[in-house]
């Protein structure tokens, strides 16, 4: 039955008429029959949201026989049948609050209990925003407790962050590897929050789990596994790996109660795969790294950062190839025609690689610069720390970002804060970021990237007016207006059993 159900459904779409108008027949059959007129006129209230309740809680819904997941504020039928059908012909489970969860009027805006699965999360704009959420999620929600997931240290690149009496870190080993992540997501989890009882689950490394035991929010930021723009064109196996990463997220994201993304791009991205999130989508960007009191910069980072010779460039981000490393270093002999002392600052690590993968992707950008003669004008930074990232913006000229995807684009964010002109590609993803606070180029060719690079340094009044704009742009990028908004989307996913 379970499959004739999906037949049907693939065949005539999730949101079709017919599939909903069905779907409202036989759960009015279902539900009248077995629990009552009243029942259903209650469930039907909810659902339009002309309850006196703001949370499908009701003496009627917590009494059911036959316990219905409901999602507020929302028609969804799909969620109903599927309910429905799967206790009708009792061949398998249906979906029941866990033990836990029994009392809704006990679970209280106040106090409540969330689990962060960050484990996938090894570095770079993952680590940026775990290490945020973790400082403000408790502040604007100081009664709430965190319950924290995430590698052990020799499994990623970032120190634990650091985290008030309210947060509870917990090291874990499984999920390095494809298939480890797969088992931990759908099992292994799965016993966790069975011991530490939270009320909703923040998913924040992309992958929900296909049946989730408690409500998931599911914050997705792996834009290659929706955009292909970058891939080299003969990279089969990582284009097969990136396919079923993307089956994979849409699993989870399908039977998650909300999904977290950070740009209208993403969003459009996901809906034309699985048109059934349309309603479900929050686009919610992330934000630019609160900056500490005492900045945390080492002696060996500071002397390379001082020591570049201006015009200073920087490219802030890792190593992978849509980040287009190689047509930044194309476009460097032409800038240097104009700016002989121009040096160009990459956040790449040349002497201490973590893998093989990053060696060989050090190795493509040194052969390329050398073949162009422009090595003297590098400087490898190396992996830096937050505090560190902000010092290198601040010092230097311009901020240049060709890169070809991003599910957002933390680096652009994070100049406009620091004060530094932004340069950046073409595309959608950057003017979803940067709107008028950047200038644009064709990133596919190395003079354009070149022209506006130089078009800038030259025009010190042009460059004046994007740091301002840049700067004004910034207030859109708060992460405790950012930690408010999926704190809300959370506690609406808690109240939805």
């Amino acid at each position: 039955m379970e499959k004739i159900r999906r037949l049907i459904r693939e065949q005539i779409g999730y949101n079709s008429i017919v599939y909903r108008t069905g779907a409202k027949i036989l759960n009015f059959i279902f539900v009248v029959l077995k629990e009552g007129l009243t029942t259903w006129q209650t469930l039907n209230k909810l659902q339009s949201g002309n309850s006196e309740h703001t949370s499908p809680v009701s003496a009627s819904l917590r009494n059911l026989k036959y316990p219905i997941r409901l999602r507020p504020n929302t028609a969804d039928a799909g969620t109903l049948i599927n309910n429905v059908i799967r206790e009708e012909y009792g061949k398998f489970s249906p979906t029941k609050k866990p033990a836990w969860l029994s009392d809704l009027n006990s679970l209280s805006i106040n106090h409540m209990k969330v689990a962060v699965d960050a484990v996938g999360i090894r570095g770079h704009g993952g680590a940026a925003v775990l290490s945020e959420l973790v400082r403000w999620l408790p502040q604007v929600r100081p009664d709430w407790n965190w319950h924290v997931f995430l590698f052990e240290r020799d499994l990623r690149e970032f120190d634990d962050p650091p985290v008030s009496e309210s947060v509870t870190l917990e090291h874990v080993r499984k999920g390095d590897s494809g298939i480890g992540r797969l088992y931990w997501v759908n099992h292994a989890l799965k016993k966790r929050i069975a011991a530490i009882k939270p009320s909703a689950c923040l998913s924040l490394a992309n992958i929900g789990p296909h049946k989730p035991c408690i409500p998931h929010v599911e914050f997705v930021h792996q834009s290659n596994a929706f955009f292909s723009t970058g891939l080299p064109k003969g990279a089969l196996f990582k284009r097969m790996r990136l396919l079923f990463m993307r089956r994979q997220i849409l699993r989870g994201a399908v039977a998650s109660h909300s999904v977290i993304v950070q740009t209208d791009a993403m969003r459009e991205q996901m809906v034309r795969y699985a048109p059934s999130l349309k309603k479900r989508i929050h686009v919610i960007p992330s934000g630019y790294r609160t900056k500490e009191a005492r900045p945390d910069i080492r002696s060996e980072k500071k002397v390379i950062i001082d020591n570049a010779s201006k015009p200073r460039l920087i490219y802030v981000t890792h190593p992978s190839e849509h980040k287009n490393h190689d047509e930044l270093i194309r476009a460097m002999p032409h800038i240097l025609q104009h700016f002989p002392t121009a040096q160009l600052l990459l956040t790449l690590e040349k002497d201490h690689m973590p893998n093989s993968r990053y060696a060989m992707f050090i190795e493509k950008v040194s052969a390329a610069a050398q073949a162009l003669n422009v090595n003297s004008s590098l400087v490898w930074l190396g992996i830096l720390k937050p505090d560190e990232v902000t010092y290198a913006l601040e010092n230097s000229e311009l901020m240049v970002f060709p890169s070809l995807a991003e599910s957002f684009g933390l680096g652009l964010v994070e100049a406009m804060a620091a004060g530094c002109p932004v340069a950046a590609s073409d595309l959608t993803y950057a003017h979803d970021v940067a709107g008028d606070a950047a200038v644009y180029f064709d990133p596919h060719n190395p003079r354009s990237i070149a022209t506006v690079v130089t078009n800038i340094l030259s025009d010190e009044s042009l460059r004046l007016a994007v740091r301002e704009r840049g700067g004004n742009r910034k207030n859109n990028y708060s992460y405790q207006v950012i930690a408010d908004k999926i704190c809300d989307i959370l506690n609406s996913a808690a109240h939805s059993i």
